[in-house]
């Protein structure tokens, strides 16, 4: 049923965010960090209202734009000189790149930008494994699995079920695919 629970509870935790990122919208040419929060809210309102028909009405109420001004604040956000502003932004931009977009291409921008910056980051790691997987470059996704496997394996900071947890994965992804 559409209404089940998890919408409901969706809806629920949308209106407790609005009320506590409202303040904040209007205010991002002053505070550029801003472009964040209120990309990714308006990015996804709009988003939410193409998926869930029923709920624009509702939806509306919190915001009536679209994705692309959400986006292009996002964007904006990313080519701060905030370090945690810009790497949180480049990561939403490879998710909506690859889960939404399907813009591979674009994915692969931003998360080799995070590879870059955090080369020993697994999920970073991951992500361009994926990407590869995406588009068919399946030396690529071998080859990315076994980066996977070094990093893990020199984190020390992990168990050792922690350290296989993206090299599992990867494996699982792999041969489902070929």
């Amino acid at each position: 049923c559409l209404l089940d629970h998890s919408y409901r509870k969706a809806l629920s935790s949308l209106s407790k965010y609005y009320s506590t990122l409202k303040p904040s919208f209007g205010k991002e040419f002053k505070y550029p960090e801003l472009n964040l929060t209120s990309g990714l809210f308006y990015f996804f309102t709009a988003y939410a209202r193409e998926r869930m028909p029923l709920f624009s009405p509702i939806l509306r109420t919190y915001y009536s734009g679209d994705k692309q001004t959400g986006y292009d604040m996002i964007v904006k956000a990313s080519k701060l000189g905030n370090e945690i502003v810009s790497e949180q932004s480049m990561y939403f931009l490879m998710k909506i790149n690859f889960d939404i977009y399907e813009n591979f291409q674009q994915s692969e921008q931003y998360c080799r930008k995070l590879i870059s910056a955090y080369p020993a980051n697994l999920l970073y790691q991951y992500y361009l494994f994926k990407i590869f997987l995406a588009t068919d470059q399946k030396m690529k996704a071998r080859d990315q699995i076994l980066v996977i496997k070094y990093y893990a394996d020199n984190n020390h900071q992990l168990t050792y079920d922690e350290s296989l947890f993206y090299v599992n994965m990867a494996k699982t992804d792999f041969s489902e695919k070929y």
